[in-house]
């Protein structure tokens, strides 16, 4: 689901859009993402666990914001694309919370806000993450 959003999103820049990176590692500042040759596992390990949880649907907003923040954290660790893995995530989170009932608008937040929260969520302090979600998620 993930490479189908970033194919469409990225297939006129990027001839490779929406293709897992095969090198073995990615690095942005200090923080080394999911070695590529485990990008496959993990991702299915992240998939079955949404899914077990089925997809987060019918959840109350402060336990949709807990699971959001800690799966918005394991996907950000992943960072399976070579370009576009925070754009690519943020369309599957706002369409994975509609799917909840819930309308989730990054728009308002200052990217380097929610950077931040990102590279504390990487490190497992889904705080910051929570109260970016708790501004930016509401019920339909």
């Amino acid at each position: 689901m993930i490479n189908t959003v970033t194919r469409h999103l990225f297939q006129e820049i990027y001839a490779w859009a929406g293709e897992v990176r095969k090198r073995s590692f990615l690095q942005k500042g200090e923080t080394l993402f999911c070695l590529g040759q485990h990008i496959g596992s993990f991702a299915a390990e992240v998939h079955c666990q949404l899914k077990a949880e089925q997809y987060l649907c019918g959840l109350e907003k402060q336990r949709l914001m807990d699971r959001l923040a800690y799966y918005m954290g394991e996907v950000n660790a992943l960072h399976p694309f070579r370009e576009g893995n925070g754009r690519t995530q943020r369309v599957y989170f706002r369409q994975l919370a509609l799917k909840g009932g819930y309308i989730l608008d990054f728009s308002k937040i200052p990217h380097a806000e929610l950077l931040t929260a990102d590279i504390a969520a990487f490190d497992q302090d889904y705080t910051l993450l929570k109260t970016i979600l708790n501004r930016t998620l509401f019920p339909i």
